[in-house]
């Protein structure tokens, strides 16, 4: 018997003997399920784990319970970085999503972490505000917030005026997938 397995991507050349930093996805639960997950989807283009998609595979099964799963991993420090950022709510099962509100927002930010800092994926949504941001773990944030202003299916991206004066800026995008109606 045989099989094919892939190894994990990891943001580290081979044989890399250069400092590191920390970057941790986190959640916000709401009951047993459902959670706002702020989370890294790429570093530099390439997917690798995630906190969201960690939960979903550990609550396969399991009904109407979401589990969550914390994820840190370890990025190479002092380089320019590309990271896709995204802010989404998830809830257990696909049809609580069909009766609730799932709200999206993603973008590409760049930033140089420091060596030995953590920093954490954070931010907020529902109401009318949907933001996702990189912070240290002293809450200071490395960059301007990508978001999303206003209210349920009429969001539109807002970038901050030092967007437009930059060509790296991010790439932001958002939805409200679904809103029942009031």
């Amino acid at each position: 018997m045989s099989g094919c397995a892939t190894k994990p991507f990891s943001p580290f050349p081979e044989n890399y003997a250069g400092s590191s930093a920390t970057l941790t996805d986190t959640f916000v639960t709401h009951g047993v399920s459902s959670a706002d997950f702020f989370y890294a989807e790429q570093y530099e283009g390439h997917n690798w784990d995630n906190a969201r998609f960690k939960s979903l595979s550990a609550s396969y099964g399991r009904g109407m319970y979401l589990t969550t799963v914390p994820v840190s991993r370890a990025i190479p420090a002092n380089k320019p970085t590309q990271i896709l950022i995204v802010a989404r709510t998830q809830y257990a099962a696909p049809i609580l999503a069909m009766a609730n509100t799932v709200y999206q927002v993603k973008g590409t930010i760049e930033f140089t972490p420091e060596t030995g800092k953590q920093y954490l994926v954070t931010g907020q949504l529902g109401g009318p505000r949907a933001a996702v941001w990189v912070e240290d773990k002293d809450g200071w944030k490395t960059k301007t917030p990508i978001s999303l202003w206003g209210r349920r299916s009429k969001w539109t991206a807002k970038r901050p005026s030092w967007a437009s004066l930059k060509s790296n800026h991010p790439t932001t995008s958002g939805t409200v997938m679904h809103t029942p109606a009031s």
